[in-house]
């Protein structure tokens, strides 16, 4: 390593050293903003008041948003034949990896972890790991920046800058028009140096699969918090959608777990909401569904993981 990249590189250590460590500490702020906010005894009451067809509707959302995260890893491990990675157990160690970093936050350090223990792969052979986890995060960024695009080009009302609905919707048309500049450049799969660093993409082909099961994660997520909303707040589904995809990107950058603090701060200021309690109470259930089952079950998936050795039927038969 020259002298000039060994420089670029304790720069970028010293700034990611700032960066990380701030963004959580104002995802921390705002987390316990919104946990002041929050009505207890209103919010037990919500809970007693919900009806059984609401309680199945959620879950029904949460598991359809788990099927498009457990895709991620279904998709990629089909590009890493070396390690006979089964699809079922992709699955479930995608599934598995989203529901503990979901909750914990860190995701590419978490769910890199889980997928290290659950697919049995050897820490000095991380990186068609690291390919797995990155694709879906590649996917994932696409896809918000498609969604919040088309919604803007279509509904440029649908924020809150309905004076300069021509700028929004062609601001809403680049982003739809990056998207898909970057996809075609992908083609068979492509290499990019970042910051002196390599980062290997996988195929326009697989990559597409990956944001359609992005898709499906988003929209089914999305609708579970859509259900808890106070009516006069949930306005139309296209608006919302724009706020909760970019909730979603703000709290995954703050490395907060689970993205508290940040992701409900975006979602009350959208929405119009600030310090209401019963639109604190809808996102503190919308948390139970969405993020705390998830870990539950997930912790009992490593801890069956962990008992038959660390793999669940990763091999290929």
């Amino acid at each position: 390593m020259s002298p000039a990249d060994s420089d670029a590189h304790k720069g970028r250590r010293h700034l990611f050293r700032w960066i990380v460590p701030c963004l959580f500490g104002a995802g921390g702020v705002l987390a316990a903003w919104f946990l002041w906010h929050i009505d207890w005894p209103h919010t037990i009451a919500a809970w007693h008041r919900l009806d059984t067809g609401t309680i199945a509707l959620a879950l029904a959302l949460t598991g359809v948003s788990y099927c498009g995260l457990a895709a991620y890893d279904v998709i990629a491990v089909s590009t890493l034949r070396p390690l006979q990675i089964a699809r079922a157990a992709a699955a479930v160690t995608g599934a598995t990896a989203f529901g503990i970093s979901n909750f914990l936050g860190f995701p590419l350090v978490t769910g890199t972890a889980v997928r290290v223990r659950m697919y049995g792969v050897a820490r000095n052979d991380l990186g068609p790991l690291l390919s797995v986890v990155g694709s879906g995060w590649v996917a994932f960024w696409l896809v918000s920046i498609a969604l919040c695009g088309a919604i803007l080009a279509v509904r440029p009302d649908a924020l809150l800058w309905a004076d300069a609905a021509t700028a929004v919707r062609l601001g809403g048309i680049i982003l739809v028009l990056a998207v898909a500049a970057f996809l075609a450049w992908l083609g068979d799969g492509r290499s990019a140096t970042v910051w002196q660093t390599r980062l290997d993409f996988i195929s326009r082909r697989l990559t597409a699969l990956q944001m359609l099961a992005a898709v499906v994660d988003i929209v089914a997520s999305g609708l579970v918090l859509y259900l808890f909303l106070p009516p006069d707040l949930a306005g139309d589904l296209a608006g919302f959608m724009a706020i909760y995809v970019l909730a979603v990107g703000l709290g995954v950058l703050s490395h907060s777990p689970g993205g508290l603090g940040s992701f409900e701060a975006t979602i009350m200021v959208g929405l119009g909401g600030l310090g209401r309690a019963d639109l604190a109470t809808g996102l503190l259930l919308y948390r139970l569904f969405r993020t705390v089952l998830p870990f539950g079950l997930a912790v009992v998936v490593l801890a069956v993981a962990g008992r038959s050795g660390g793999r669940l039927s990763a091999v290929q038969p």
